[in-house]
């Protein structure tokens, strides 16, 4: 009994760590998701962008620059 009562402080002390440990987790969980949040939106501009440049390259070979100038700017400006 009386060495349980000595650990009480040392219980304490780890007590008070573990939940500032769970607060830099909480932390950094909420980074990690607006990271992951950006790196969603900078995959779908790529894909925007990729597909565009898709149209340009298919436009080419095909020798329909005209066609194809229209439909890059009416894309532009949607």
């Amino acid at each position: 009994m009386h060495a349980i009562l000595e650990s009480g402080p040392l219980v304490h002390k780890v007590q008070v760590r573990l939940n500032d440990s769970i607060g830099l987790i909480d932390d950094l969980d909420e980074t990690l998701a607006i990271f992951d949040l950006k790196l969603r939106h900078m995959r779908e501009d790529i894909a925007a962008i990729e597909a565009r440049n898709n149209r340009c390259v298919s436009c080419a070979i095909h020798d329909s620059q005209s066609t194809c100038c229209m439909a890059i700017q009416h894309d532009n400006l949607h």
